[in-house]
């Protein structure tokens, strides 16, 4: 059984302690936890926050985190079961003190699952139960029994509990309590995303560049181009893309030129909003 989820959030993410890089994700099999995933929220720069010597050193307030509050919203048509808040967003650990803070984690086990998992919404969908962690106190806009939909807010991105930075822990599992639960595999947008992938909830394409080998500026006749896009919020490439492609342009904006390993970018990088029904008609700007 695997659970078919959409992305729990809004802006850009990261993913980290994927279950496609290894099982049990986060190293052990305790509270059903072998088939969680993190997401942790990243600003404009693909960055979690500004690094510095001082956040090397010292624990830093959740604020400097630029996910920090940050919508999180249902994954699936539920029921509410759970909605526990009142725990502290206490200091991220990066560098040296993420060490200090990872010697105290056995205590947070020993005190039970709300320890660990902090504010958090579990809800239970047809086919299982899901819990979304870490949320930051007095974000919750959910109670129990509520009858919640897809994409409706229910919370906010915070670093309650056993957390080293603002993220959101999503974990699946068969039933309630967690304590005597089984992990349940899960999907989002019918994928699982392995550690590092960037992800977005955009249902459009958002076409981020082309690459091609070839020595010539444009892309006409191309046939050795590979287009990279983000589709349902995952990066894909396409290869042997052509003007003959899976899509049709909608828009475009034009961006920074970009560069790649073993070739170039042709044109510029872009931002295309497309649909996934017709052909693909390229901006002139694009092919000379």
């Amino acid at each position: 059984m695997t659970i078919e989820l959409a992305l729990p959030f809004v802006g850009a993410w990261q993913v980290r302690n994927s279950p496609a890089n290894r099982v049990p994700s986060h190293g052990t099999t305790r509270f059903a936890s072998a088939q969680a995933i993190d997401f942790v929220p990243v600003g404009g720069d693909e960055r979690t926050a500004p690094l510095t010597w001082r956040s090397l050193l010292r624990p830093e307030p959740p604020e400097h985190f630029p996910g920090f509050g940050r919508a999180i919203v249902s994954p699936v048509n539920c029921e509410v079961v759970v909605a526990h808040d009142g725990e502290p967003d206490h200091a991220a650990h990066r560098g040296l003190p993420s060490l200090g803070y990872a010697l105290t984690q056995g205590r947070r086990a020993a005190a039970g699952w709300p320890a660990l998992a902090g504010n958090h919404v579990t809800i239970r969908c047809a086919v299982g139960v899901v819990a979304l962690c870490h949320l930051q106190r007095g974000s919750l806009t959910v109670t129990v029994g509520e009858q919640v939909g897809t994409g409706q807010p229910v919370a906010r991105c915070g670093n309650s509990g056993n957390s080293t930075e603002p993220h959101v822990h999503v974990q699946a599992i068969d039933r309630l309590p967690v304590e005597a639960a089984q992990a349940v595999p899960m999907t989002f947008d019918g994928r699982l995303p392995p550690n590092g992938r960037s992800c977005r909830p955009d249902p459009e394409y958002d076409i981020c560049g082309v690459f091609t080998q070839s020595p010539r500026t444009g892309l006409q006749g191309h046939r050795d181009a590979t287009m990279v896009t983000r589709s349902s919020g995952f990066c894909t490439r396409f290869s042997g893309w052509s003007q003959s492609c899976r899509h049709r342009l909608d828009g475009y904006d034009l961006d920074a030129p970009l560069s790649g390993d073993g070739g170039r970018w042709a044109g510029m990088a872009m931002t295309v909003a497309c649909s996934s029904t017709t052909t693909c008609q390229l901006p002139q700007s694009m092919s000379n």
